[in-house]
């Protein structure tokens, strides 16, 4: 086989086949038909085996590497088995030409280099997309750090950790099909893992909520941020802390064209809670943050 490990033997006398598992040290006998075993072929991989019969001019395959074999052919020629160089096709050699043809495992056609989706920063989640296979092709996957497997990370998702900072991250897609060979395809690896932003101290809300006056926000600290953004929100409850998200029973609604750091309180805004939302923003994505609304307005 491929790596040496099985080796396989005809036994002209016997009529048998047989085979090691441990590089020649000891053998054992799998196949015993009436007549004398020619040569064994291998195909590239060493999946497929292919032998001939003298005697009784069969041609047998075995698909799994000398454990079982299936007479594929009986006739009153002696065939020599062929095997192409991706160890895809078997062709049988009768002296007159090339007598049959695709025979044990073929080579899948459709294998495309799969994708990676999502954001490349610590605790975000990237997604293997294998792209358009064939019909009937079911999908294995192996994630990697810098080349290296990276242990049971073999879904199709992978959550990045604090251990993949500043490393690289691919993945390697297994197609499997019955009747076909199996494909193995890597993706090209992401840019290094970063980090989004992330709060260090909450936005908060100054000045009196009352009509014609001024609320000034401040956006709080952030830790990786090279921008920041302000949204104003109308709320009909208030907001007693600082938050990353609205639940629904706030009934918040943005307040249109507000997305300064100063707001000028209007007549719309009587009777509701106000509210800012702080997004801090770097090259892989952003962060958002709510500060706890003002008193309600007059």
């Amino acid at each position: 086989s491929a790596d040496g490990m099985k080796l396989v033997a005809c036994a002209q006398e016997s009529g048998a086949v047989w085979i090691s598992n441990n590089y020649g040290v000891s053998w054992t006998k799998t196949k015993s038909v009436n007549g004398n075993w020619g040569a064994v072929s291998s195909s590239a991989d060493g999946q497929t085996l292919t032998a001939t019969l003298w005697d009784t001019n069969g041609y047998f395959v075995s698909l799994d590497r000398g454990e079982t074999w299936t007479q594929n052919v009986s006739e009153s020629k002696t065939y020599f088995p062929i095997i192409s160089g991706d160890g895809s096709f078997i062709y049988l050699n009768d002296y007159a030409g090339l007598a049959s043809a695709s025979t044990g495992r073929e080579k899948q056609v459709t294998t495309p280099v799969p994708l990676i989706q999502g954001i490349v920063a610590v605790g975000q989640t990237l997604t293997a997309v294998p792209g358009t296979w064939a019909a009937g092709v079911s999908f294995g996957y192996q994630w990697f750090k810098d080349g290296v497997v990276i242990p049971t990370a073999n879904n199709a998702t992978y959550k990045l950790t604090s251990s993949d900072l500043s490393h690289v991250v691919s993945v390697r897609v297994a197609g499997s099909k019955a009747k076909f060979r199996t494909v193995e395809k890597t993706s090209a690896a992401t840019s290094a893992v970063g980090l989004l932003p992330s709060k260090v101290s909450a936005p908060t809300i100054a000045g009196v909520a009352k009509s014609a006056k001024t609320l000034r926000a401040t956006s709080g600290t952030w830790a990786n941020s090279t921008s920041v953004s302000y949204k104003w929100f109308r709320c009909s409850a208030k907001i007693a802390t600082a938050r990353q998200t609205l639940t629904p029973n706030l009934k918040c609604v943005a307040i249109a064209r507000a997305t300064k750091a100063n707001y000028k309180v209007g007549s719309k805004d009587k009777k509701k809670y106000l509210a800012v939302q702080v997004t801090a923003t770097n090259t892989l994505g952003s962060t958002s943050y709510f500060s706890a609304s003002s008193k309600k307005a007059s």
